[in-house]
């Protein structure tokens, strides 16, 4: 005889041989899946296991917050630190956005409830994120949509692959469009304006990056040893990769196409030509502490040229950047 429980029913089929079984939802057929399984002993051994299959494919592990937080852990061995720290930021945009989704079953949740999420990130995304941000566009930047749809079929590829879910609405959801600007090349007014407002080792980094497209925590990690003056080339192949909004780890780029040996414009090889006298001439009296000049950054730190400059220093080249990060050099 089966005992219907909630989502479950047990049914006895011989003395002390009892199947567990829930329902998880239909197919795209509306055909009802289930799961089951068999459990020996008494009748209250079977209840125990009914309560905690409804668990697991449902309050439980069935939850998209839940099926969330196990994706993220799994993410942790398989990308680096800093996109790692971006899926995390995602997903708590998503729940501050979409709460009720966040926390819904995921066999609940449909491609149009994935699309509403997109929309509202788009449009409003900056506005339920950050406050009333006044004077600030509300929706969120177009490759910020992007990854949330990204974090999203992820999530729900975990659900297929557990079997928590029949169908994975993130496969049927449509993209959203988003709205991209046309890049604008760099003019010789840009960059003179820009180099015009920075002084010191911030016009220094903001002028290596002009003349070699290098992003900042490119530039940074940089020593004498990668930069090769007489042939006029640079090596990159350090990258410092953001964790959080105060952390920074040093590893290799993201990909195996970031390690590149990249030719130096002539104005570029005679402001390091002249970067490097003055460095010789300041920490000459410091050598016998020092590690060899080799290894002094090109950009260092105003106390020690074995440490490169603080990323906190560089507010002066963080505003440039935003100003001018829409803009590409000229083929």
């Amino acid at each position: 005889m089966a005992k219907s429980r909630s989502r479950g029913t047990i049914v006895e089929r011989e003395k002390g041989i009892f199947t567990v079984r829930v329902t998880l939802g239909t197919d795209l057929d509306g055909k009802r899946q289930t799961k089951s399984i068999t459990v020996r002993g008494t009748k209250k051994l079977a209840q125990e296991a009914l309560a905690k299959l409804i668990t697991e494919t449902g309050s439980g592990r069935g939850t998209f917050s839940a099926a969330a937080q196990r994706w993220l852990s799994i993410q942790k061995h398989r990308v680096g630190a800093s996109s790692w720290a971006r899926s995390e930021q995602l997903l708590r945009a998503i729940a501050r956005v979409a709460p009720r989704l966040y926390d819904a079953q995921a066999d609940t949740i449909t491609a149009s409830d994935i699309e509403q999420l997109l929309i509202a990130i788009k449009t409003r995304g900056r506005d339920m994120t950050a406050g009333n941000a006044v004077g600030r566009k509300a929706g969120l930047a177009p490759r910020t949509v992007k990854q949330v749809a990204q974090v999203v079929r992820g999530v729900f590829r975990l659900l297929e692959k557990d079997r928590l879910i029949i169908n994975n609405p993130a496969r049927l959801a449509d993209p959203v469009s988003v709205e991209t600007s046309a890049a604008r090349h760099i003019e010789q007014d840009d960059i003179d304006r820009l180099l015009s407002h920075l002084t010191g080792v911030n016009r220094d980094v903001a002028l290596f990056a002009v003349a070699t497209g290098c992003r900042r925590g490119e530039i940074l990690p940089l020593t004498w040893r990668d930069i090769d003056l007489d042939a006029g080339t640079v090596i990159v192949d350090k990258a410092l990769k953001r964790v959080t909004s105060s952390r920074w780890d040093l590893g290799s780029p993201k990909t195996a196409a970031g390690v590149r040996t990249l030719a130096l414009p002539q104005f570029a090889i005679e402001r390091l030509r002249a970067m490097r006298l003055s460095q010789g001439e300041q920490w000459i009296a410091l050598m016998a502490r020092l590690p060899e000049p080799g290894k002094w950054y090109v950009f260092p730190s105003a106390r020690d040229p074995a440490r490169h400059a603080n990323l906190k220093q560089r507010s002066g080249a963080s505003k440039a950047r935003r100003q001018f990060a829409p803009r590409t050099l000229p083929a």
